[in-house]
């Protein structure tokens, strides 16, 4: 089955509709302020209003917003349906009230060494959507060992072994990897979405590269012909 695609870090309306054009299942705007990406949410605004209904519903908010009110008024104002809040900035409750409201929630777990697997917490109903964010040092200290389809293995069983305490059937795999080890997480791994940034962005730019994303797109329809986003 192909996996969910995700794009994060979109920085302008250009980039945005192409990525979707091309075949992204969803595309993410950067609302914390730490982040080189960062749009504020004037800028967000004007993005969505340029987008299609349609379009649209694959924008994910990714913010570290801390007043529940303010961030409803402003999904409501921008018809934005999915949100991934950073570094625990929303009380659980807040976000069980945002999904029976109809909002989806993306969590971000980072692995940065093996240590980080015994870390991992999750609460019942709180969540979507989990992805396994696999920064260069976790990847590193297990390469020394093994290969990336064992490190796949690795994230693959830790879900399977989360499920089995919490209520969750959707995982995914971002971080750093390159696009060639993106492949093979999909076809051992099996993760249900795969979260890109960096790899599709220009030298010196934080705008996306179209020719990138047209190239890993080409690719993906190759491994997954007649799959629509």
């Amino acid at each position: 089955m192909r996996p969910k695609i995700k794009i994060s870090g979109i920085f302008s309306a250009d980039d945005a509709s192409t990525a979707i054009d091309l075949g992204a299942d969803y595309i993410s705007f950067d609302h914390i302020n730490s982040s080189k990406r960062f749009l504020d949410f004037t800028q967000i605004s004007a993005i969505a209003e340029n987008m299609s209904v349609n379009q649209r519903r694959k924008m994910v908010l990714a913010t570290n917003m801390t007043g529940y009110d303010s961030l409803l008024h402003f999904l409501t104002k921008s018809e934005i349906k999915m949100i991934e809040p950073s570094n625990n900035c929303l009380q659980p409750s807040d976000l069980m009230k945002l999904r029976r409201m109809g909002i989806k929630v993306f969590h971000k777990i980072v692995l940065s060494s093996s240590s980080d697997i015994f870390n991992i917490n999750l609460q019942k109903d709180t969540y979507d959507y989990v992805i396994f964010d696999i920064r260069p040092s976790f990847v590193s200290r297990m390469d020394r060992f093994t290969r990336n389809y064992k490190v796949a293995r690795i994230v693959r069983d830790i879900f399977s072994d989360i499920k089995a305490n919490v209520s969750l059937d959707f995982y995914g795999v971002g971080g750093e990897l390159n696009l060639e080890s993106i492949f093979t997480f999909i076809q051992v791994g099996q993760p249900d979405l795969i979260d890109l940034s960096l790899q599709f962005e220009n030298q010196h730019s934080f705008y996306k590269s179209h020719d990138k994303m047209r190239a890993f797109f080409g690719k993906l329809n190759t491994v997954f012909p007649n799959v629509k986003n």
